[in-house]
């Protein structure tokens, strides 16, 4: 059970209540979502394995406990305390779904995402005959999957980046079939140029099927 987390974060909550922030609206708005987790927290079940990520949360929130029992000498640290507050609910958030083992399907994710990529890198040049935009959308495609791997949420803005072009490249090879099967483009005569289009097609099931897998699971990214 999730008694030692959930007992830490109650005393926490008290704490920071009396807390004399001058960032009200943030107060508010942490200790709101903080108390939303030790709801979620109340009768959750740890299964085996996770003890030493139990055990770093407890003692995360009692640093922030200790913190907030000596006050702040200036607004920057009071600044500091209120992000490390914010960084405990994400990790909060996920943690449960580490714990009762959601957190798993990152790895589907983690590879629609890189087969998304992969499509829209080979079938894009020979769309529309140009090899900028890729070279444009690389380092942030590059820099989303290291932050997939290492659960970061700045990987969430550049994922969404990376599908606004992805989806553009599907409906341009997609109406480009379509015109085939309805007779007004020649269609491909080598088997390597059907297979391109192909990929072309998939393009945009592929890409939403990652982009739902990455609003479902946006709480496992810490």
């Amino acid at each position: 059970m999730a008694e030692q987390i959930k007992k830490a974060l109650d005393e926490l909550i008290m704490q920071a209540h009396t807390v004399n922030a001058k960032r009200e609206a943030v107060k508010e708005k942490v200790l709101q979502g903080l108390q939303e987790m030790s709801r979620a927290y109340d009768g959750l079940s740890i299964p085996k394995g996770y003890e030493k990520q139990e055990k770093a949360i407890v003692e995360f929130i009692e640093k922030r406990c200790k913190e907030a029992q000596a006050g702040f000498q200036s607004d920057k640290e009071e600044k500091e305390f209120w992000e490390k507050m914010q960084v405990l609910n994400r990790y909060l958030k996920a943690s449960i779904l580490d714990f009762t083992d959601k957190s798993k399907s990152l790895r589907y994710l983690h590879l629609s995402f890189i087969a998304s990529s992969v499509i829209f890198y080979a079938t894009w040049p020979l769309m529309v005959n140009n090899f900028v935009v890729p070279l444009l959308f690389f380092l942030p495609t590059f820099l989303a999957v290291m932050g997939l791997k290492n659960r970061s949420r700045s990987a969430l803005p550049l994922m969404v980046l990376a599908f606004a072009i992805q989806l553009l490249n599907g409906a341009m090879w997609t109406r480009y079939a379509m015109t085939v099967v309805m007779g007004q483009a020649a269609a491909p005569g080598h088997w390597f140029y059907l297979l391109i289009t192909i990929l072309g097609v998939l393009q945009i099931p592929v890409a939403a099927f990652s982009a739902t897998l990455a609003y479902m699971l946006k709480d496992a990214l810490v």
